[in-house]
């Protein structure tokens, strides 16, 4: 088994995903989840933390990119924690969920289904109808990052309705002239 050290940078090929969306690569016994990583892609990447059997990561370099990436269309992608899959093509993003779904029936009721639709939905963005949004005491509104309680100040969320983010940035205008 490999002595993996944190920072240490290797190169990888991304076989998979993880439940949450991140790629998957193994190095020589262990599990690696790489943020913003997508399926057979070639990546050198930086290790951020290393456990015994599994370590995370992050792509340092883009050697091969998968046809399925895309430019996230969010200027806060992915440093607000709301989306997973910006960074993938709408295709590739309903293959993993129906493949997310498969993999926990089988392991929670050991039900295999082969043959499982899945329906994508009419609108890629403004679908959202539930949000969490955050003021901090700078005043700024947004959602945290992920895995973190600090604040990415957000003025629009694509896949959030235009509406909710009018409400948060009303109560951010009321805030402001409140003295709160």
């Amino acid at each position: 088994m490999a002595n993996l050290k944190k920072n240490q940078i290797i190169t990888v090929t991304v076989c998979g995903y993880s439940s949450s969306g991140q790629g998957v690569a193994k190095y020589d016994g262990f599990v690696i989840f790489i943020s913003g990583a997508i399926s057979g892609e070639i990546c050198e990447i930086r290790l951020l933390k290393v456990l015994k059997n599994m370590a995370y990561a992050k792509i340092e370099k883009l050697l091969v990119p998968s046809e399925e990436r895309c430019l996230p269309v969010c200027q806060n992608y992915p440093k607000c924690g709301g989306c997973n899959f910006l960074h993938m093509s709408y295709k590739e993003e309903l293959r993993v969920k129906k493949e997310n779904v498969q993999t926990a029936l089988k392991k929670i009721a050991g039900i295999e289904l082969e043959q499982i639709q899945i329906t994508g939905g009419d609108n890629l963005y403004g679908y959202r109808n539930k949000a969490q949004y955050f003021v901090d005491k700078s005043g700024n509104v947004g959602f945290y990052r992920a895995r973190s309680h600090d604040l990415c100040p957000t003025e629009r969320c694509h896949i959030q309705n235009e509406r909710a983010d009018a409400c948060a940035h009303a109560l951010k205008d009321w805030l402001v002239e409140s003295k709160i």
